[in-house]
């Protein structure tokens, strides 16, 4: 009794009882060992943005409008010409600081939004490879 070869074409492959299989996608894929996977999470864990801009900008903006207070509390003569000028300074710089701030914190929000969507994407891609022994078999 001879078994008839197997036919195979682009979609589907045939086997001498007639049982129909779908051939899988093609796709490209990178193995990645477990250890080295978790390597990479890590390096995820310890990114540290970059400083920025806003993070020099509002601690200065502070200091200036605290630096302007003092001076101007120092001044207790009235009608000395600088000391109006000094709590417009202090008046001018905490409002810079205080927006400055809150640019920082609503960027800085932003950058560990983005930083934990990539840890949930990378749960989510070793989901089907995880066993109860760790990853494999």
């Amino acid at each position: 009794m001879s078994i008839p070869p197997a036919k195979q074409s682009e979609s589907e492959i045939e086997i001498s009882q007639s049982c129909q299989l779908p051939v899988p996608e093609k796709w490209k894929g990178f193995p990645v060992y477990g250890k080295d996977w978790d390597r990479i999470k890590k390096m995820v864990d310890r990114i540290i943005s970059p400083t920025s801009f806003w993070q020099i900008v509002w601690p200065a903006s502070f200091g200036i409008s605290i630096s302007a207070l003092l001076s101007a509390l120092t001044i207790l003569e009235k009608g000395h010409p600088n000391k109006t000028s000094c709590y417009w300074l202090f008046l001018l710089f905490m409002i810079i600081g205080i927006l400055t701030l809150i640019i920082d914190k609503t960027r800085k929000a932003a950058s560990i939004s983005t930083k934990e969507q990539l840890k949930e994407e990378m749960e989510k891609m070793e989901e089907p490879y995880k066993t109860d022994r760790g990853y494999g078999g």
